[in-house]
C-alpha cells in the first residue's frame, strides 16, 4: 500500500516486517483517526506552541520526529500497545 508519503510508507513497511502484524483494518483505523483528528495531529500547530515555549523556532517536521521518538520510547517498554502504534503511524503520516 502506498500513501504518497515516503516516511509513512517506510514505517508501515517496518511494521509489516516486524513481529507486530497489523492488517488493513488497523491501517483504516489510523486513516480514520487522521481524518477525525487532523487538527489535533497537525504538527504546524504544535510547532508554533513549542516554539513559543522553547524560545526557538521548531519545525513541523521536528515535532513529528520528536513525537515519533517519544512513542518509540514508550513502545520499547511496553511493545504491544495498539494505541501507541496507531499514534506512531499517525505521527509518521504528518511528516512531509
Amino acid at each position: 500500500m502506498n500513501y504518497d508519503n515516503p516516511f509513512l510508507d517506510g514505517v508501515l513497511a517496518c511494521l509489516k516486517k516486524s513481529d507486530m502484524k497489523y492488517d488493513d483494518q488497523f491501517l483504516d483505523e489510523v486513516l480514520a483517526l487522521l481524518k477525525d483528528r487532523g487538527v489535533a495531529y497537525d504538527p504546524e500547530n504544535v510547532a508554533a506552541r513549542w516554539s513559543l515555549t522553547l524560545g526557538t523556532t521548531i519545525s513541523a517536521e521536528q515535532v513529528a520526529h520528536c513525537l515519533i521518538n517519544l512513542t518509540l520510547a514508550h513502545l520499547s517498554h511496553t511493545p504491544r500497545q495498539d494505541d501507541r502504534t496507531r499514534d506512531l503511524v499517525t505521527y509518521a503520516a504528518t511528516v512531509r
